[in-house]
Order: structure tokens, then C-alpha cells, then sequence
């Protein structure tokens, strides 16, 4: 039925070492919360940097840096979190971008959302979390200003999010479940065509 690919022996055994020199990209380094912003992005960047990483997608949640007291994420700690973040960025070889990111259930979404349209050192949004679909009109400012964002959900999640104008879907792993393989081939479904 079909012909068998011409596949070199020297091909198929590559050393892990040959592996790991090779360079890398990351789409989804998170940042985690640390003693300060600048310092929790440079330890991200060392370790992306010493794996080889060239270009890296820095997921940044303002509320892993606000005192659990004072949940106030006013426009100014905002600005503040951004800067101290993208004053990290030129110390490394790393090519690095941050993405700033909210949980569904997080009481500012909208507010983490306008600081990523507010901030041109921003490259984008990330919405992690199930109900996508409450928060339709952050996501409708954020396409009508142009700043892509991601979708990080199940499957009703990702419908919203590709509805919406999510420009990428991460750990979209139920996406499985609206397609079917057969020896004929793929039948995507209603979502995946």
C-alpha cells in the first residue's frame, strides 16, 4: 500500500550528547515566584541558557509576586513586575520574550490582560485554566488590540479559546477526543477541521 521511507542506519542512533548540543526552543518556560522578579527570570534564563535554549516564551504571572496580603495588583505593581522582568532579558544569550499569564479563577484577569496590551515589552497572554468562556470579553480586547494569546485548557477551553481567536493552544491534550485514525487515514472532527 504504501512504499517503506528510505531511512539512512546513520540516522536513527543519535547520542544523547548529540542530542542535547543541538539548540532548542522553549514555548512555555514558566517563571516561578523567587525573591524578586529580576532574579527569578535570570534563574530561568541560566537554566534555559546552559540546555542549549535559543529562543524561550517566558510565562510570567503577576500574582506569584504579590505579597499573599496585599492582593493588589494596581497598574503601577504591574509596570513595576514588567520592568523588573524585562531588565533581565539582555544578560543572557537567550532570545527571550515574556508572556504574561493569569489563572481562569484569579479575581484580575482583566487586569493582568490590559497590562499586556499596555506594555509593548510584552509579546503576549497566557490564560491557564478551565471556564475560558468567562472571560470572552478580555479576550475580545485582546485580539482587538493585537496581542496574541494562548489558551491552556481542556477541551471546552480550547473551543472557547479557538473561538475567541486564541493564537495557540498549549497542553491541548484532550484536542484527541475530535478526532479519529483509521488505517484509511485522519477524520478530524468538528473543532480539529
Amino acid at each position: 500500500m504504501y512504499d517503506a521511507p528510505l531511512i539512512s542506519p546513520e540516522n536513527k542512533d543519535s547520542s544523547a550528547d548529540t542530542l542535547a548540543s543541538l539548540p532548542k526552543v522553549a514555548l512555555a518556560a514558566k517563571v516561578a515566584a523567587g525573591h524578586s522578579v529580576s532574579d527569578a527570570v535570570k534563574t530561568v534564563l541560566d537554566k534555559l541558557q546552559a540546555d542549549n535554549v535559543i529562543y524561550a516564551e517566558l510565562r510570567l504571572s503577576p500574582n506569584d509576586f504579590v505579597d499573599a496580603h496585599d492582593a493588589s495588583t494596581s497598574e503601577a505593581l504591574l509596570s513595576d513586575v514588567i520592568a523588573q522582568a524585562t531588565s533581565a532579558l539582555p544578560s543572557h544569550d537567550v532570545d527571550a520574550r515574556i508572556i504574561l499569564s493569569a489563572d481562569t479563577q484569579a479575581a484580575n484577569v482583566a487586569e493582568i490582560a490590559d497590562a499586556a496590551i499596555a506594555h509593548d515589552e510584552v509579546a503576549g497572554f497566557a490564560l491557564v485554566g478551565d471556564n475560558v468562556v468567562a472571560h470572552a470579553g478580555v479576550l475580545a480586547k485582546l485580539q482587538d488590540n493585537f496581542v496574541p494569546f494562548v489558551i491552556d485548557g481542556g477541551f471546552d477551553d480550547i473551543e472557547a479559546g479557538v473561538k475567541a481567536g486564541a493564537t495557540r493552544i498549549s497542553a491541548g491534550v484532550d484536542i484527541i477526543d475530535d478526532f479519529s485514525a483509521t488505517v484509511e487515514g485522519i477524520s478530524p472532527g468538528k473543532l480539529t477541521s
